[in-house]
């Protein structure tokens, strides 16, 4: 049987025989991943479809409770369980949500060209490795766990451990002038891999900056999906696309700025229902010769600090949001690149040592002392002290693809998109749509009708939030669908 067990940063598939016990089950994942001394496993029921809180003793009524030697069965364990995995320190009276499985027997990734082919309307997905001069050397990253387990989990050493706080100097007493930084590239990745599997969504994001827009105007959105292990890489995580959001944004020729959006914790709420969540943000830009602008690397930096968790095993805090870029190619065609910023940029944003907004279009700054006795950290780049550098030092590439076969789990993806110029859309889009999955075969009470997240989306305007989402739990096929639902659809 396959048992899906539930961390803070994917889910992992753990397969047991029939009459597998509960031991059985432990053993299985500590053969899978490092567990310190001291520390039990314990299980709790958990629904994949909805957020599961980290809060053990919420869910103490549901907890896997008995002898090692009893059969997961007993516990109402079949095939397809879905159970969160909880980890319990022998010296502490809390509990910690235990970090991604991974892979049991991580292989090498075979050739991109075998398992994966470029998104439609030619986006490109980006090579497995940097571009760089000649003479200069790429630099590879391996997952976080990976680094870890090499390094032998010394997270205490990472940037997002330590303080790079300024000092206001005191007369008369002892002063410890704040730690250097270095530059240099971050030797390992939170998440090693972006999938496009809707890649319908990211042809029609393409396609409307480019076709309608002329590039005259930047374009960004927000991507939702999920993570999953990813056995192409050691001990490897992969983020999977299934939607973009377009909030309301202002555009420019050269840059995009969200808008404040007060709709978006729907959009979260309605994607958390499928067991999505966001997993990056995309953006647009011309043709130029930094991957990212220092600009994009502060506002990744933020937005990722936003995002870090704690969830990790080592109690390291982990973001795992990556920014996807799209721009022309010397051919004129889309092409994708997908990126994250390194946790020492994280770490210098926190604390205030570099300019939220950026002026210089090629180096990041830091800022400069506010007081005569404030003293700030020392930025170190190839041996020299210096006050901007490359934001080069803080990107991380991450690889992309599109699979052969996609299997999005929403069939269709052209009901008109949010926030964009022109005309609004009206429940007259909606009896369209609806009118064309008739036209297909299906019928009133099919709930692949309403596979669409941009329908969904408009329907959470139009409807209440709760009729929205029992619309999703039926496209999910945890729920009927009412065929008068799509009456009254269709009648408005």
């Amino acid at each position: 049987m396959i048992i899906r067990v539930i961390s803070g940063i994917g889910i992992s598939r753990v397969t047991l025989p029939a009459d597998a016990t509960l031991a059985d089950l432990k053993n299985e994942i500590h053969n899978r991943i490092h567990v310190p001394d001291g520390t039990t496993l314990k299980f709790v029921i958990a629904d994949s479809n909805l957020e599961v809180c980290l809060n053990f003793d919420v869910y103490k009524p549901r907890q896997i409770s008995g002898s090692d030697d009893e059969a997961l069965a007993r516990f109402g364990v079949e095939h397809g369980s879905c159970l969160r995995l909880i980890s319990v320190s022998s010296n502490s009276s809390g509990s910690d949500d235990l970090s991604y499985l991974p892979s049991s027997q991580p292989t090498e990734r075979p050739p991109v060209s075998e398992q994966t082919q470029p998104a439609p309307s030619n986006v490109e997905p980006t090579s497995t490795k940097e571009a760089k001069p000649d003479g200069v050397s790429t630099p590879s990253f391996k997952s976080f766990d990976a680094y870890l387990r090499d390094t032998g989990y010394a997270v205490s050493e990472l940037a997002l451990q330590q303080s790079y706080k300024p000092v206001f100097l005191e007369r008369g007493k002892m002063n410890k002038l704040p730690s250097g930084v270095t530059v240099k590239h971050q030797p390992y990745r939170h998440v090693d891999h972006l999938e496009l599997m809707n890649a319908e969504d990211i042809q029609n994001f393409a396609n409307y900056w480019m076709s309608d827009l002329e590039m005259a105007e930047q374009r960004a959105g927000w991507l939702y999906g999920y993570y999953v292990e990813d056995a192409h890489y050691p001990l490897g995580i992969r983020a999977v696309c299934e939607g973009i959001y377009e909030p309301p944004q202002k555009s420019t020729l050269c840059d995009v700025e969200f808008l404040p959006d007060e709709f978006l914790p729907v959009v979260d709420t309605i994607a958390g229902r499928f067991g999505l969540e966001r997993i990056g943000h995309i953006i647009t830009h011309l043709p130029r010769d930094n991957y990212l602008s220092p600009q994009e690397v502060i506002d990744s930096a933020m937005v990722q600090l936003q995002r870090a968790h704690s969830t990790h095993y080592t109690g390291y805090p982990v973001s795992t949001h990556v920014t996807c870029t799209l721009h022309p190619d010397s051919e004129g065609k889309p092409a994708l690149n997908v990126f994250m910023v390194s946790d020492t940029a994280m770490a210098l944003l926190r604390d205030g040592i570099i300019r939220e907004v950026q002026s210089d279009p090629m180096f990041v700054s830091i800022r400069e002392p506010t007081q005569p006795n404030e003293v700030l950290p020392q930025i170190i780049e190839s041996g020299k002290e210096v006050t901007k550098f490359d934001p080069s030092w803080f990107v991380i590439r991450v690889n992309d693809s599109a699979p052969i076969k996609p299997n999005s789990m929403f069939k269709y993806s052209n009901f008109p998109r949010e926030n964009r110029g022109g005309p609004s859309v009206t429940t007259d889009a909606v009896k369209s749509f609806l009118s064309s999955r008739f036209a297909s075969g299906l019928t009133a009470s099919d709930p692949e009708i309403f596979s669409d997240f941009h329908l969904l989306l408009f329907l959470a305007k139009i409807l209440d939030l709760e009729t929205t989402l029992a619309i999703c739990d039926a496209v999910m096929g945890s729920a009927p669908l009412d065929p008068i639902m799509v009456e009254l659809l269709m009648a408005n």
